[in-house]
């Protein structure tokens, strides 16, 4: 059973979620699973065979304050390369389909020819995009294209934002520019946030926890803008713009957190929050603990995280609640670790702190609640014997090194309005263990276990019932896992 449970994390734990959450997300009959994906356009299409070529593209989406909805303006400077005139029904997409083939349309939109404004119609036509096969609605209107020519088309409209908070997505299709002649010259979209545009705000990864990707390559971060850029596009669907955003009240949650601990640096209460808050923006919904753990920025607010929490309980080491909040930081980070011995160490540190916890508040509601769910990750650190816990991983000599780090204050933020907590607080020790290995100095890796006079025989047995039994596991993962989410969501 324990190492059925361990791989929710380990080896099978990424493909199982992910085959779970695509499940979900494209099935219908769960209404409850996310939301659908809001609506969002994209460029004009041809529609047809024509000669005219999409020269340059230049889009700027810009979120509002709450992220919740961007205002969209597309400027599209076309050229009719061949020799005749062509007089075309132009079509801009109402909706774009990435994981569900439904979602909102686009709002308000409206349309001008070299700065003239024209009609449009709407028409049901076939998908925006190759993600499926459902129909989609169009508008359409007309130009016409002179030999040798350019001719601006303009367009401004409102979209929506959809996702798992505390991450958002904004999406923009490319894909739907392939309908024209030739390449698309030079092409640029901008997404303006409500905030800096940083590595902490902006997850920077190829693939992000149940959304079937991450944010779209060659993004390039600066003030509070978000920008790609293209040259000889010719456009297809990977090159659709979808960019994975914090939510703007988290963060500014953080910034005035922070700000607090600049101006108040021995209040343990106001380090408490800061880790609060950085957890929030780390822990994702689901079962099972799921986390934002393996881009720069992940790693830099986890490091954050870890030093707010060590500061807490060492300021107000009678507070069992920052005790609990920094161990389930450390063990969930844990969880997640590839590296044996960071496991370790993290681990390690979480169980001190809820012993600590557990020593000041028996019936810590929060501390007994995790203990449940994840007494797998904690077998042989902590278990329950009667009435009471042991900690067997404590008593045991230490096998690899706590490595210290003095905790350091972040940069001082502007001032933000005052926000109420919506969380309880949680903290413990004032050391922190590295996040992650580094270039100056790595974590050492577990020694090597002993080995006969033979071994390559014995390993060959071994790796082979190893690879049958991590097959049979992994096909209960996914029967339990199922089963899991199908029982439980995580409020």
């Amino acid at each position: 059973m324990q190492a059925h449970k361990g791989l929710r994390f380990y080896g099978g734990w990424a493909l199982v979620w992910a085959v779970l959450l695509l499940g979900v997300l494209a099935g219908k009959v769960s209404a409850n699973a996310a939301p659908p994906e809001a609506g969002s356009g994209g460029s004009p299409d041809a529609g047809k065979d024509t000669k005219v070529q999409m020269v340059r593209e230049r889009v700027v989406l810009t979120l509002s304050p709450d992220g919740t909805q961007a205002t969209v303006e597309g400027v599209y400077v076309m050229r009719n390369q061949g020799e005749t005139a062509e007089t075309l029904e132009v079509r801009y997409p109402l909706r774009s389909l990435f994981i569900q083939c439904e979602g909102s349309e686009i709002q308000g939109l409206r349309v001008w020819v070299n700065d003239q404004p024209v009609a449009i119609r709407r028409v049901e036509g076939r998908p925006v995009s190759s993600y499926c096969d459902a129909p989609s609605p169009w508008a359409v209107f007309q130009s016409t294209f002179p030999p040798g020519e350019e001719v601006t088309l303009r367009v401004t409209y409102q979209q929506g934002t959809w996702g798992y908070p505390p991450y958002l997505v904004l999406t923009y299709l490319l894909e739907t520019g392939a309908g024209w002649y030739g390449v698309i010259e030079d092409a640029e979209i901008r997404v303006q946030l409500p905030y800096e545009a940083t590595e902490e705000t902006i997850p920077l990864s190829k693939e992000f926890w149940g959304y079937g990707r991450g944010t779209t390559p060659g993004a390039h971060l600066a003030g509070r803008e978000v920008t790609w850029r293209f040259q000889n596009l010719e456009p297809a669907r990977e090159h659709n713009i979808f960019l994975l955003f914090l939510q703007p009240n988290l963060w500014q949650e953080i910034q005035r957190r922070r700000q607090a601990v600049q101006q108040n640096p021995e209040d343990g209460e106001a380090w408490g929050f800061l880790g609060l808050a950085i957890k929030k923006a780390l822990f994702l919904p689901g079962p099972g603990y799921p986390m934002r753990f393996d881009d720069p920025g992940a790693r830099a607010l986890l490091q954050e995280g870890l030093q707010a929490y060590a500061k807490a309980v060492a300021l107000k080491p009678q507070d069992p609640d920052w005790h609990f909040g920094y161990g389930q930081l450390l063990a969930v980070a844990a969880a997640h670790t590839q590296d044996p011995a960071q496991r370790a160490a993290w681990l390690h540190q979480a169980v001190q702190a809820f012993r600590q916890t557990l020593a000041l508040n028996p019936d810590h509601e929060k501390m007994l609640e995790f203990y449940n769910e994840m007494s797998w990750l904690l077998e042989g650190w902590m278990a329950r014997e009667g009435g009471a816990f042991v900690y067997p991983g404590l008593t045991a000599t230490p096998t690899f090194p706590l490595p210290t780090e003095t905790p350091t204050q972040p940069k001082p933020t502007a001032t933000l309005a005052p926000m109420a907590p919506d969380a309880s607080p949680t903290a413990a020790p004032a050391t922190v263990p590295p996040v992650g290995p580094t270039e100056e100095a790595a974590p050492p890796a577990p020694a090597a276990p002993s080995s006969p006079a033979a071994p390559g025989s014995a390993w060959m047995v071994a790796g082979g019932m190893g690879l049958l039994l991590c097959a049979c596991l992994v096909g209960l993962v996914v029967v339990a896992g199922g089963l899991f989410l199908w029982k439980r969501r995580r409020s």
